[in-house]
């Protein structure tokens, strides 16, 4: 079942899914930012993100403030697309192209990792479109994003065999075979290993 993001709880999603799975003791404490690790001693604006007794983080006000226009710009987009014919249709939409700037200079703001297509694992290009695509995990709520147009072809490197992750980088040249014509190779740019091979039983 879809994550219903119409009716979500911004700050709720923030303590929840934007905080950190691992925290210090300084950030458990409150003493600094959980995102960027901030001082944050008596008198520095701060906001808590819940918990009680020496279970207590918080972030300053820019990180906080850059993670809730994500989660507020992703939410709303989701939320705009279950009711807008051109959205329903691939078409352009003022409404999306709006959510969609707002999510690209929050995800800049919050430093999470490049958008990229949850379906071909690929980063998604500035000339590419693309939409929320929020569903249910297995153990929580995932918001990923998807091409909106048909997604490239996923890229495996020749050498080691593994997909070529988002973010990876990787040079192609192209193979010319008498019987298949021309092929295009992927090679990671990073030395890599070749996938170990399962055993044969």
């Amino acid at each position: 079942m879809t994550q219903d993001t119409a009716d979500l709880d911004v700050v709720g999603h923030i303590r929840i899914f934007e905080v950190p799975a691992r925290l210090t003791a300084e950030q458990r404490a409150g003493e600094v930012c959980v995102w960027c690790s901030t001082p944050l001693p008596p008198g520095v604006p701060r906001i808590g993100l819940g918990g009680s007794l020496d279970w207590s983080p918080h972030g300053c006000t820019a990180c906080y403030e850059a993670h809730r226009a994500w989660v507020e710009a992703y939410g709303g987009w989701a939320s705009h697309m279950r009711g807008c014919w051109l959205c329903a249709n691939a078409a352009r939409c003022d409404v999306a192209d709006g959510y969609r700037v707002q999510l690209l200079d929050a995800v800049q703001r919050t430093g999470k990792p490049p958008v990229a297509c949850a379906q071909c694992h690929q980063e998604v290009r500035p000339s590419e479109r693309f939409e929320p695509l929020p569903w249910e995990g297995n153990s929580a709520p995932r918001f990923d994003y998807t091409h909106i147009a048909m997604c490239v072809l996923p890229r495996y490197c020749q050498s080691c065999g593994l997909l070529i992750q988002a973010g990876e980088e990787f040079t192609t040249y192209e193979h010319q075979s008498a019987s298949a014509g021309g092929t295009t190779v992927y090679l990671h740019v990073e030395p890599c290993r070749k996938a170990p091979a399962l055993d044969r039983l």
